[in-house]
């Protein structure tokens, strides 16, 4: 089933953007892209703290392009996972990559990720050329 996009609402840090966010239906999406270590962390925390309290459905942190996750970017969605189910509201994470995938299992994070037949547009949905 097609949710419309709703709203858009984007969140860019200075410089090359990491991470941004936007609604889908009455979930909130935020993307990430790139590398996401211990010097993006509050970045993100402060993004999914700002996204957290918009709509009432799920948080969903789209992981499609992010290359590298650190064990600083898991501790802020463990914080953010817990925060969200005192709120009866669930934390998501979308399309992660293989090695992304291991981290998150790694970490007892593996029931967060979404089911691939879930995802419905954003950044998951782009593919890369042979040119990107």
């Amino acid at each position: 089933m097609f949710v419309p996009l709703l709203a858009e609402r984007r969140i860019v840090p200075r410089g090359e953007p990491a991470s941004g966010a936007w609604g889908e239906g009455v979930r909130i999406v935020v993307w990430l892209r790139g590398e996401q270590d211990a010097t993006k962390a509050a970045d993100l925390a402060a993004n999914l703290a700002q996204a957290a309290p918009i709509g009432e459905g799920d948080l969903v942190v789209d992981l499609s392009e992010v290359e590298l996750v650190d064990g600083a970017v898991v501790e802020v969605l463990v914080r953010c996972h817990e925060a969200l189910k005192l709120r009866s509201r669930r934390l998501k994470l979308r399309a992660p990559s293989m090695s992304t995938q291991r981290v998150l299992d790694m970490c007892g994070l593996a029931d967060l990720v979404e089911p691939a037949h879930t995802v419905v547009g954003g950044p998951a949905r782009r593919r890369r050329s042979a040119t990107d």
